[in-house]
């Protein structure tokens, strides 16, 4: 069996519509982003990407590698574009999108990171991040129950959120809709999340960026968006009130406005 990218396209309704790649979380899937993918197709040709590992990109041969998995899904997915795209990355995605656009920075026409940060632990020089016990912990317990530890994590992103009941329950439905993460992926994804720091590289992108986020996120405080705005100051910034870790799930139209918006500036 052969490496390959699950990429799921919707079209748009313009026919001078801008391509715009997605990139989800840890453990999910690109349709768990396909509701904001629908909010955004007048105006875009949206690719929904399942990462190496997760949903319907199953194979036994991936380098899970950040340098690796990143050139070869920006290849893959470079195939299916008609432009240069705006590409976004949501919490493990963002870092995904910054390598990539630190690999292509000719190739990406706009950065969007999504409830992300360049370092997701905290350091010394870097607070503005969780404890390395949050994700220790989930490392561990991958060890007994995948499927567990991986409800317990859907329900940390969405605490915070108003409603967060119900968006609970339709953000399960739309996870178990697809294959669940392969262990494998599950174990390198963590190790991302721990490990990686890319704020230098962060701070050296040429193209324009949008920091976007939930005021209530509990694995992307706000203060780092804010610190991040404050590094590149020629960066732009957007906090929606009342939302936890996936605001693209508890406010869809918020969240497809402010990147409108960010897009056509």
């Amino acid at each position: 069996m052969t490496a390959f990218i699950y990429i799921e396209t919707l079209e748009s309704t313009s026919t001078a519509a801008t391509d715009i790649v997605m990139l989800h979380g840890w453990a999910m899937h690109g349709g768990l982003m396909r509701g904001l993918a629908e909010a955004l197709t007048p105006q875009f040709r949206v690719h929904l990407v399942d990462l190496p590992g997760h949903g319907l990109s199953q194979a036994d041969d991936y380098d899970y590698s950040l340098a690796k998995s990143s050139e070869q899904i920006f290849k893959i997915v470079n195939e299916k574009l008609n432009r240069n795209a705006i590409w976004l990355g949501w919490s493990l995605g963002g870092l995904v999108a910054l390598k990539i656009a630190s690999q292509y920075p000719d190739k990406i026409k706009k950065l969007i990171l999504l409830s992300s940060n360049p370092a997701f632990i905290k350091k010394s020089d870097w607070v503005h991040a969780v404890e390395a016990s949050v994700f220790d912990t989930f490392a561990s317990d991958l060890l007994d129950d995948i499927e567990g530890t991986i409800k317990r994590f859907v329900s940390l992103q969405l605490y915070g959120s108003d409603d967060s009941r119900q968006i609970l329950k339709q953000f399960r439905e739309s996870l178990f809709s697809k294959p669940m993460a392969g262990s494998t992926a599950l174990v390198k994804g963590l190790e991302k999340l721990q490990t990686e720091d890319m704020r230098a590289v962060y701070k050296s992108l040429s193209m324009p960026v949008l920091l976007l986020g939930g005021e209530r996120d509990m694995l992307v405080p706000k203060t780092a968006l804010h610190e991040l705005h404050n590094i590149k100051a020629d960066s732009d910034l957007y906090i929606i009130d009342k939302a936890g870790h996936a605001p693209f799930i508890s406010n869809t139209s918020e969240t497809a406005e402010a990147i409108m918006e960010f897009c056509h500036d």
